[in-house]
């Protein structure tokens, strides 16, 4: 998972990610990182590190009633593998492609690009920069496994066609989400 969120601040700070953004939506495809000279500082950077570990409470308890309503989300989900909103979800897994990109522009209401929206677009490849350490710090911690690999079911995302999750890390807190929050 860090390394998704790694390359998510690489490419919001490299010139691939500019050139993706303008060709429009296209099917989601790997990206070069930008050089490591091209990523810009966090906002946190020399100050102490979060401690994600104090302000997130922990994952639902196995058993729970949290839990349980978790993965019968999951399966509700599961359920439409296959269909629309499935094929939807697959075209918005990369954070830094242009499909996510693309939904992020309608919702601004302008095309983001290092050209066209160049304050908007460094505030995300910096807050990236800061999100990527605890996010990672918090899954280590909680090693909670995925729904789909606990459950036997499938992934909307292609790296887990195998029905495996390994490649994706641990399921809490969730990257996605976390993405969506900043």
């Amino acid at each position: 998972m860090r390394a998704i969120l790694m390359a998510a601040a690489l490419a919001l700070a490299g010139p691939a990610a500019a050139q993706m953004m303008q060709a429009g939506p296209q099917p989601a495809a790997a990206t070069a990182p930008a050089p490591a000279s091209a990523i810009p500082p966090g906002y946190l950077a020399g100050k102490p590190p979060v401690d994600i570990l104090k302000v997130l409470p922990p994952p639902p308890a196995p058993g729970s009633v949290q839990d349980r309503v978790d993965r019968q989300v999951y399966a509700d989900s599961a359920a439409g593998i296959g269909g629309k909103e499935w094929q939807e979800a697959v075209t918005e897994l990369n954070p830094t492609g242009p499909q996510f990109f693309g939904k992020l522009s309608c919702a601004l209401g302008a095309r983001i690009g290092k050209d066209t929206t160049p304050a908007t677009y460094a505030l995300l490849a910096r807050v990236g920069v800061d999100y990527a350490a605890p996010m990672s710090v918090a899954k280590k911690h909680y090693a909670k496994p995925r729904p789909f690999t606990t459950d036997a079911g499938k992934a909307c995302d292609p790296v887990t066609a195998d029905g495996k999750g390994e490649r994706l890390g641990y399921a809490y807190p969730s990257g996605h989400s976390g993405i969506g929050w900043l």
